[in-house]
């Protein structure tokens, strides 16, 4: 199974799978999948970052094409290289590229759209509820420098994706905050997302 965690930007998905978040100013470890031993594919946009600047490329929107083509790539890596006798997680599906693109004014190569029509992941998508007490109005050092969103743009873009999974036939499960406290929604959240999948 190819269980996909997905949202806006400062939804919590990495710390749920992980355990940890670049944005935590104490650097805390929480309880994650990847704790229970499950294979979690990262976020890959971070890592098309990392080697967009590793070749030289300080900022994606440089070579837009050669972003998407990138993670479009490792998005396909990483789906042909889950085990499919076992549970995987994925921080993000391959579909955030897409919001991503029209964000950015730029189309999706062919490979995406050939992808998306051949290939599915896991039934339910869960779908994170923004984080809106996250500033996320400043990127972070491992972020693209365009990653600057107001409240608003979050809750839009937090509908777009919603809409974007259901437009490919996927069943959207809203996982909630749970908490006031962001770091003490980990708990809820991971235990939500077992209780659905009976894991």
């Amino acid at each position: 199974m190819r269980i996909v965690i997905d949202g806006t930007v400062g939804a919590g998905k990495t710390t749920v799978l992980i355990g940890h978040s670049q944005r935590d100013p104490f650097n805390r470890n929480f309880y994650s999948f990847k704790d229970m031993g499950f294979t979690v594919f990262s976020d890959l946009i971070i890592n098309v970052i990392k080697t967009m600047r590793q070749q030289g490329i300080e900022d994606p929107s440089v070579n837009w094409p050669l972003f998407f083509q990138l993670a479009t790539t490792l998005a396909m890596e990483y789906y042909f290289r889950a085990d499919s006798e076992k549970i995987s997680f994925y921080d993000r599906g391959i579909f955030f590229l897409e919001i991503m693109a029209k964000r950015y004014g730029y189309k999706m190569p062919k490979e995406y759209y050939d992808f998306c029509r051949m290939y599915q992941y896991a039934q339910p998508v869960f779908i994170f509820t923004p984080i809106l007490s996250l500033d996320m109005t400043k990127p972070h050092k491992t972020d693209n420098f365009q990653k600057i969103y107001s409240k608003s743009e979050r809750i839009k873009q937090h509908q777009q994706v919603i809409d974007l999974y259901k437009s490919y036939h996927y069943e959207v499960v809203e996982v909630p905050i749970g908490s006031d406290n962001i770091y003490d929604s980990v708990e809820y959240r991971l235990n939500f997302i077992k209780e659905v999948l009976s894991i």
